[in-house]
């Protein structure tokens, strides 16, 4: 019995008891090392029918599907028909952003590394059919920039959506299609769907949402976003043993599992390869192409995560160990189960202990300093200094189409309170009735001490003369 497979007990007993510990309704998590994988699976896939989840339940795997976009990506530069640091342009010539400079500027690298300063939560709808990613591209020319192309790091879905456009003019072919004929079988993903009509012939589990009236939680009042930002992770859905079978690529020097090359050694090896420094608002350290990449007791970890309306998943590579772990579930909280699940399994496996970020509070900074307006496409942060600290109205959910918002979100916007650990890294803390975490990053200050940008992976730059709202 090898070390895997006699740990499954223990995985299975972990994944069900971290569900229900974050109030996951429905969870399942795939794990690789070396030639053994072992699945789990807890709860329902959907709290209204009580259908529960099995290791053959399809989740919404998120922006882990631009791990895949960058895959496709990879293979054209290896046949030599797209160049990492050639413009965009010379691909879509007839891309346009409202900063014409920007469009002649950004190119393929920007992309993959999230560096080309698009404004990146552009969700506007085209649309299921298969020219809506050509018209959503159309559609840029309106679409600002929130920096100069390659001068720092904003997560960007737009990226990716370009990405899936440049795959679609080189190959002839929807960017579904090619994802099916060049990756998905290949690799032998039978259960992995970029449509929701064919998703729906299997088990399929669906994202929750706090219940506006009640504790608990509801079914999320649409399955999936809009087709056109499919490259960037807004509808495909696989079971977690699928996206193992797309981690072993990554694992095998591009090789799919009957020896053939999808993608070059060379390939693989940049992909994995750290491009920019992050701000120390996620669980990585560095960026590549496009993977989270950190140390964990000295390996090298990879990792994407993804999140889509009520769904929550994340796939981690050790590829020194042929180790991978998929994760994913389906309401709030699930986003942490990824992580807990994968930071066990790295410590118990290969026995290295994760080391605990230092967060000491500071109570000698200038609140008042950071009170403003902070704005980018899809997202306003309202700050002010009130009895408690400093307040904070936070963005909505940016993946709730605006109809749903009123019910979903009956208090308005999320609150928090943002606690000073230096003068440029702050806490999220939510109230009782909002589980908020992680941590905002201010930069760009004045001569007076003012930050001009906030990010909490996104940027988003200060409004002056604006009136916060808190």
């Amino acid at each position: 019995m090898g070390q895997l497979t006699a740990a499954a007990g223990s995985i299975r007993s972990l994944v069900a008891e971290t569900a229900g510990q974050l109030g996951v309704p429905g969870a399942s998590v795939a794990v690789r090392l070396g030639d053994e994988v072992v699945e789990a699976a807890t709860g329902v896939a959907n709290v209204a029918t009580g259908v529960e989840v099995t290791t053959d339940t399809l989740f919404q795997i998120g922006s882990i599907t631009k791990t895949y976009t960058g895959t496709l990506t990879f293979q054209l530069v290896d046949e030599g028909l797209v160049e990492l640091d050639a413009p965009v342009r010379a691909y879509l010539p007839d891309l346009q952003l409202a900063d014409a400079t920007a469009a002649d500027e950004v190119t393929v690298r920007m992309l993959l590394s999230h560096t080309s300063g698009i404004e990146g939560d552009d969700f506007r709808d085209f649309g299921p059919g298969d020219d809506t990613i050509a018209r959503w591209v159309d559609g840029l020319r309106d679409t600002g920039s929130i920096h100069p192309p390659g001068e720092r790091f904003s997560y960007c879905n737009a990226g990716f959506v370009l990405l899936g456009r440049i795959i679609e003019v080189l190959r002839g072919a929807p960017w579904r299609v090619v994802l099916q004929e060049r990756l998905l079988d290949p690799i032998g993903a039978t259960r992995t769907f970029a449509r929701p009509d064919e998703a729906i012939l299997h088990r399929v589990a669906i994202g929750h949402l706090p219940d506006p009236e009640a504790a608990g939680v509801v079914p999320a009042p649409v399955f999936i976003g809009n087709y056109a930002n499919a490259p960037a992770g807004s509808t495909l859905s696989a079971t977690l043993r699928d996206v193992i079978r797309f981690a072993d690529v990554h694992l095998d020097e591009g090789r799919a599992p009957d020896g053939a090359e999808l993608l070059t050694p060379d390939a693989v090896k940049l992909m994995q390869t750290a491009q920019l420094e992050l701000p120390p608002v996620t669980e990585f350290t560095h960026g590549a192409l496009p993977w989270g990449v950190t140390e964990i007791g000295g390996l090298q970890v990879l990792a994407h995560p993804g999140g889509t309306l009520g769904q929550a998943s994340l796939l981690m590579l050790v590829p020194e160990r042929r180790f991978a772990v998929a994760a994913a579930g389906n309401g709030p909280g699930a986003d942490g189960l990824g992580f807990a699940v994968a930071l066990w399994l790295i410590q118990e496996l290969f026995g290295v202990q994760p080391s605990a970020p230092g967060s000491s509070v500071r109570d000698d900074v200038d609140l008042a300093r950071y009170e403003g307006v902070y704005e980018r496409l899809n997202g306003r942060f309202d700050l002010c200094v009130g009895g408690d600290g400093l307040a904070a109205r936070l963005p909505g959910n940016k993946l709730l189409p605006e109809r749903f918002q009123s019910t979903y979100l009956p208090g308005g916007r999320p609150t928090a309170r943002l606690v000073p650990l230096s003068e440029e890294v702050f806490a999220v803390q939510g109230n009782e009735s909002d589980a908020l975490g992680g941590r905002i990053v201010f930069s760009d200050f004045d001569d007076e001490g003012h930050p001009g940008c906030l990010s909490d992976v996104r940027l988003a730059r200060r409004v002056p003369d604006a009136t916060p709202e808190v």
